[in-house]
Order: C-alpha cells, then sequence, then structure tokens
C-alpha cells in the first residue's frame, strides 16, 4: 500500500479517534447531569482501585502481542520480529476503523514486506488465516461454555442466549473452515452473489463487489500453499492465549470497579463477541452493534447487574480506544522511520 493512503488513513483516524472521545465526553457529562447518573459515578469512583484499572487495560493491550505471534506462526521462511509485528498490527486497526472494507490487511501486508521483506500476498494471506483461526476459536469456545452449563443464566434468558450462542458458535465455526478451503469459499460466492451479480441495479452491483471481494481474498488464501501441521496448531495455541489475554484484563477491570463477575460469564461474553465481530462489521453501526451484544451477554451470563455491565463495557470501549491511539502512534512512527529509511527492530 502506498505511502499516502496511509497517511490520509492516520489524518482520518485521528480526526475520527478526535469525534468519538468527544462523544463520549458529551454523553458522560450529560449523564453526570442527572440525579441516578451522579449517583452511579460517585459510587463508581469510590469503589474504583486506580492501580489494578491501570493493569487490567495493560492485560487488555497486551492481546495484540499475541495477534502478531499468530500472524507470524503462518508466514513461511520469515521470522519478523513480534514487537515489530505487533505496531505493524495496531496500525491496521486503525487503519481499519478510518477507511472502509478490509483496508487494514492490505496496509499490514504492505507494512511487513517494506520492513522485513515478507511477500505482500504472503503477509496478507497469513494475516487473513490468522484472523479466520482466531474466529474458529472464539466460536468453538463460545460453543463449549455455553454446553457445559456453568455460566448463571438467569431462566427467563437461557433460551434466548443459547440460540444466540448457538448461532454465534456455527457462524464462526463455518467461516473459519470455508477460509481453510478457499475453493469452496469460492464456490459458494458463486452460487450466491455471483448469480445475483448477473442483475441489474444497485443490488447487482453490490452482489458484484461482494463476489469479486471473495475471489481476491481466495487468491490471497490460496497463495500460502500448504503449512506444515505444526504452523496451524502454534497459529491456533496463540489465538487462544490472545483470547484468554483479553478476557482476563476485562476480568480484571470488573473487579477494578468493584464488581463480582463470574469468570466464565466474562470469557463467554468476551469469545460470543470476538465470533460475532465480523457479521456485526457487515452492518451499519457496528461498533455500536457491539457493545450491545457485549453488554447483553454481559448481563446475562456473568452474574452482574446493568450498572456494573454497562461500566464494564464502557471500559472495554475505553480500552479500544486506548488500541486505536496505540496504532496512530505505531503507523506515525513506521511511516517516520519508512522515510528515514531505516527499519523497526
Amino acid at each position: 500500500m502506498a505511502e499516502a493512503p496511509l497517511r490520509d488513513a492516520l489524518r482520518r483516524g485521528l480526526w475520527m479517534l478526535g469525534g468519538l472521545l468527544l462523544a463520549l465526553a458529551l454523553a458522560g457529562a450529560a449523564l453526570a447531569r442527572t440525579d441516578l447518573g451522579q449517583q452511579a459515578a460517585a459510587e463508581l469512583i469510590e469503589r474504583t482501585r486506580p492501580p489494578l484499572l491501570i493493569a487490567s487495560l495493560a492485560v487488555m493491550s497486551l492481546g495484540m502481542l499475541f495477534v502478531a505471534l499468530r500472524w507470524r506462526a503462518l508466514i513461511p521462511d520469515h521470522a519478523p520480529p513480534a514487537l515489530g509485528l505487533t505496531a505493524i498490527a495496531c496500525s491496521a486497526l486503525l487503519v481499519n476503523y478510518a477507511l472502509p472494507g478490509p483496508v487494514g490487511e492490505l496496509a499490514a501486508a504492505g507494512l511487513a514486506r517494506r520492513r522485513y521483506g515478507v511477500p505482500a500476498s504472503t503477509a496478507l494471506a497469513a494475516s487473513l488465516y490468522g484472523r479466520f483461526i482466531g474466529l474458529g476459536m472464539a466460536g468453538l469456545g463460545t460453543g463449549l461454555l455455553w454446553i457445559s452449563g456453568t455460566l448463571p443464566v438467569p431462566p427467563r434468558a437461557e433460551q434466548l442466549v443459547g440460540v444466540a450462542a448457538a448461532l454465534i458458535a456455527l457462524g464462526a465455526l463455518l467461516g473459519a473452515l470455508l477460509a481453510l478451503r478457499p475453493r469452496r469459499l469460492y464456490r459458494l460466492s458463486a452460487a450466491t452473489a455471483g448469480r445475483l451479480a448477473r442483475r441489474s441495479g444497485r443490488p447487482g452491483r453490490w452482489a458484484g463487489q461482494l463476489h469479486a471481494g471473495v475471489g481476491s481474498l481466495v487468491g490471497a488464501l490460496e497463495r500460502i500453499g500448504h503449512l506444515p501441521a505444526r504452523a496451524w496448531a502454534l497459529a491456533a495455541a496463540w489465538a487462544l492465549c490472545g483470547h484468554a489475554c483479553v478476557a482476563t484484563g476485562i476480568w480484571l477491570g470488573a473487579i477494578s470497579i468493584g464488581a463480582s463477575p463470574a469468570w466464565g460469564g466474562v470469557l463467554f461474553t468476551y469469545l460470543a463477541s470476538a465470533a460475532a465481530v465480523i457479521a456485526l462489521f457487515a452492518l451499519p453501526g457496528a461498533q455500536l452493534g457491539w457493545d450491545a451484544l457485549f453488554f447483553g451477554f454481559l448481563s446475562a451470563t456473568a452474574g452482574v447487574g446493568a450498572a456494573d455491565a454497562l461500566a464494564i463495557t464502557a471500559l472495554q470501549r475505553i480500552q479500544q480506544i486506548l488500541l486505536l491511539l496505540i496504532g496512530a502512534a505505531a503507523l506515525a512512527w513506521l511511516l517516520a522511520s519508512r522515510r528515514a529509511g531505516g527499519r523497526s527492530p
């Protein structure tokens, strides 16, 4: 990816982050002006333990290191430094946030090629495979936790949560399996979006763009060739470590504000939300949809009240903003060192 679009993405991302922070500040100020909001804020401040809160944000953010390790495990014949790949992965988050479509993956592949000599197609395919493996692990964990029957779900919500968990788990596993068999994914796209693309009008154009995108994705996935089983197992292990790391950070964050959530419910909530992320990002207002899903699952499965669930959801969103800020700094650093002709360690 050329340098100019990356600089444009950095500027857009910073403007969007500024707008998001302003919106959060205004919403908080408006809530604090109400009697209920003032009381809740006072109670939250009184019971919050700042050192543990900071530690929880750090543990959640550490999950990006495992994303980089998962990515590296699927890059054949190259071993880029984990910290450098982590910086690139954080930059990709910001680019995806600022520009439509999977532009972040393309940017990450380009940066990996420029800095570490990894062929762009290989880096892109490894990144996509890594994401699908993470998706599959999240879906598998969602299903296993629900089947275990250990979640403190109220009887009135049990059926709804169970149906949602089943749909999310099956959808995530199906997506991961199709990605591991790219030709099947292409045939499925040809039988659905490809046929719809023959029609005239806007739906036909959208379907054509979708089918073309699937074709590009399949081509990138096939370029990586046949990796040994050890590489897939290592990537899956790093994916599990990443999921556990982020869920642990969320659990610590909940404890830091005086809540007492069930660990299984927190893990289930995070895994289900992570597994549903692809479907949610295909819809308008994806960030709000993710927050609503996270809040709903947390309220139903972790044994916490609505106020605590809302505070934990807000904490998770704050951590996402922190990652985007880290991504902005990383992208600025990568572009600056690129201009200076250096390479990251």
